[in-house]
């Protein structure tokens, strides 16, 4: 149908997409992603030209600031990051894929072959979830292989592999573990490069602090005070921190 008015055929363009919307708003919001996903230089431009073009006039910008405190109202950030990690676990998988483990709390994003704290200082700060993840599924929508999902145990024994620890350190370390038990006392998981050296009371900044930057004085106040440390693999310390954390919420 052939418009000479332009506000007509402006008029009828958004009616008809409003019905196709009406009609599948799910299908439409998969091509939206979809296409911004795809396109997302495109659309940052675009979104550029015209913030730069409407700042100029102030009663928008004080329409802008309505619109977003309303919005990130309904949509607080804690939401929003679970809604898109959802998404991620449903292109990439709810196991990890090594040991099939399956605990969707302990289960971790990780950057295949190493490579996050590239990727952290190329896109300035990505640990913030929300900005993490998006990350993570603009990767997916372009094909690219560059992340799987992982359990905290196998995630945390695949960085060790490419972490250099001297020689000296990592005997101490082991003589210490053995000490230790040399194995988790909530699973009883014994892979050595997956323990991590827990404290009973959460108080690590009180060590952390004291300890002088040495990991075998630190070592050291481990063999002195045996009774505020314990042994526990990656994927129970993760556990126990959350089971911590949701305490605190119910007390508060």
């Amino acid at each position: 149908m052939a418009f000479k008015d332009p506000e007509r055929k402006r008029a009828y363009q958004r009616a008809y997409d409003h019905a196709r919307y009406a009609a599948n708003p799910q299908k439409a919001r998969a091509k939206t992603r979809l296409y911004i996903e795809q396109n997302r230089e495109i659309v940052n431009r675009r979104a550029r030209e015209k913030y730069n073009t409407e700042r100029q006039r102030p009663e928008l910008r004080a329409q802008w600031a309505a619109q977003t405190r309303a919005w990130n109202r309904r949509n607080p950030a804690p939401a929003r990051a679970n809604k898109l990690k959802a998404r991620i676990f449903e292109l990439l998988g709810r196991a990890c894929v090594l040991c099939g483990f399956a605990d969707e709390r302990v289960l971790q994003i990780d950057h295949i072959g190493g490579g996050g704290r590239k990727a952290r200082r190329e896109n300035k700060g990505l640990p913030v979830r929300v900005k993490f993840y998006r990350y993570v599924l603009r990767s997916l929508m372009l094909g690219e292989n560059k992340f799987r999902i992982l359990c905290a145990n196998c995630n945390h024994i695949d960085a060790r592999s490419r972490l250099f620890i001297s020689e000296n350190v990592r005997q101490a370390r082991r003589n210490l573990l053995k000490e230790m038990g040399n194995r988790c006392v909530r699973c009883a998981c014994a892979e050595y490069e997956a323990l991590h050296i827990d404290h009973v009371h959460d108080d690590g900044h009180k060590t952390w602090g004291s300890r002088g930057g040495s990991r075998l004085l630190y070592f050291k106040i481990i063999r002195q005070q045996p009774d505020r440390f314990q042994l526990l693999c990656a994927n129970c310390n993760w556990l126990k921190r959350l089971e911590s954390k949701s305490g605190q919420l119910e007390a508060a």
